[in-house]
């Protein structure tokens, strides 16, 4: 809606500058950057290279969830590749360079695996469609290990100590991963971001603070010969999704 409303809207520098310091200013735990990232990758709102840029700079400082959500976000609008597209030529030439940083753990500005492998299989994916220079390390490990898991449940759920809880912010936060996961089966290049979204779900369920709507939806999601599992086989240009897809597969019987 908000992409209708603005159509002629061209996002800058100045804009960016602004939410970047209303954020920061007013509280770090509201959903803020997470929205506007999000408006900017479900819409083909004119965005400046400018103000593409500064948001990749802000990345080192962002919330796990807003990172996530604008390297995926990002990411799937040049995958896209829709023709409609104002800003599709600004978004390759600022975000691509930036994805080899990010997707090795080494050079990366942040301590985040989830981020580092999502940033990993777009450049992996961009190889294929751009011809871009294709990833040198290997994808970043997504493992379930405790250590693994509890390091990606704040993302998603809220921590009293040392201790994960299901409170309406998890809810929240949890839902709203799951419905893009579901509407992979009606958008197949939602791929990507969806199995590292379906990662935190299953993080939540081995520790057992998911909502009651990931158990509902898990078992059709990991079981053999889903709709969901042909979608990720079938995304040949990334090949590593599907070891991700096991693990998950794995994980969710073992448990």
């Amino acid at each position: 809606m908000a992409g209708e409303i603005l159509p002629h809207t061209i996002i800058d520098q100045t804009m960016i500058e602004h939410v970047l310091a209303t954020w920061s200013k007013e509280s770090q735990r509201s959903y803020l950057m997470s929205n506007i990232i999000g408006f900017l990758a479900w819409t083909r709102t004119p965005v400046e290279a400018q103000a593409i840029q500064r948001l990749l700079d802000a990345v080192p400082h962002l919330d796990a969830l807003s990172r996530i959500i604008l390297i995926g976000g990002l990411g799937y609008r040049i995958l896209l590749d829709d023709p409609r597209d104002p800003s599709l030529t600004d978004l390759r030439s600022v975000f691509i360079p930036t994805l080899r940083a990010f997707s090795d753990p080494a050079n990366a500005p942040f301590d985040d695996p989830v981020a580092s492998s999502l940033a990993w299989c777009y450049q992996k994916a961009f190889t294929h469609t751009s011809g871009i220079q294709a990833p040198t390390t290997p994808r970043p490990a997504l493992g379930f290990e405790d250590h693994d898991t509890l390091k990606a449940l704040p993302t998603i759920c809220t921590f009293r100590g040392e201790r994960p809880v299901l409170d309406e912010r998890s809810r929240s936060l949890q839902l709203a991963l799951l419905i893009p996961v579901l509407d992979t089966v009606n958008h197949p290049r939602f791929v990507i971001r969806a199995l590292h979204y379906l990662y935190y779900l299953a993080a939540a369920r081995r520790h057992a603070v998911h909502v009651f709507e990931v158990s509902q939806e898990l078992p059709r999601l990991l079981a053999h010969g889903s709709p969901f599992e042909s979608i990720v086989s079938a995304f040949d240009s990334v090949p590593e999704l599907l070891l991700l897809y096991k693990s998950c597969q794995d994980t969710y019987r073992l448990n």
